[in-house]
């Protein structure tokens, strides 16, 4: 069986989600009691594709993962946790470079997207199984216009040839 390394980039800065004041990050806000990140780590919990998890962070989150986080990380499958760098394929890179070769692909999924199904996992990782690359994507929705230099531009269609990539199997 094809096995996957899974890459979760929690490294950002989250400037546009944060509250005034706050320093919490976005991967640490709760939804639905739980933090984000965690809500992320579920949706790929034991599915059979994935060898191992390796956890990018930002380097002021370290010691909150290692002291208090770490316990409930390592049973939601982390097996390795990186400071995350200055830009996101930084963190990604840091994350690659703990990553075990043995594996036959690398998924990279966005922490602060723990709404992706386990139906739309799976089809990636068939998708890249046969493949050798996939990334989700959804037909766009929204009219989408093509402009220059601040003109109105003209019209381009809604989803009929274009198409928005997601959160999870980015560079997969």
């Amino acid at each position: 069986m094809k096995k996957v390394s899974l890459i979760v980039v929690a490294a950002g800065a989250s400037a546009r989600m944060r509250q005034p004041g706050s320093h919490v990050r976005k991967p640490f806000l709760k939804l639905r009691g739980k933090p984000i990140l965690f809500r992320a780590l579920e949706a790929f919990l034991g599915l059979k594709e994935i060898g191992e998890v390796c956890l990018a962070v930002h380097p002021d989150d370290l010691s909150l993962i290692r002291e208090k986080l770490w316990g409930e990380l390592a049973r939601l499958g982390v097996s390795a946790i990186v400071a995350g760098g200055e830009r996101r394929q930084d963190s990604v890179a840091n994350a690659l470079a703990a990553c075990n070769d043995k594996y036959d692909y690398v998924a990279i999924h966005d922490a602060a997207r723990p709404l992706v199904s386990r139906s739309s996992i799976k089809a990636v990782f068939a998708s890249a199984f046969e493949h050798g690359a996939a990334i989700l994507a959804v037909p766009v929705a929204d009219t989408v216009k093509k402009g220059t230099g601040g003109t109105h531009g003209e019209p381009r269609g809604s989803g009929d040839a274009n198409w928005e990539q997601r959160g999870t199997g980015r560079n997969l």
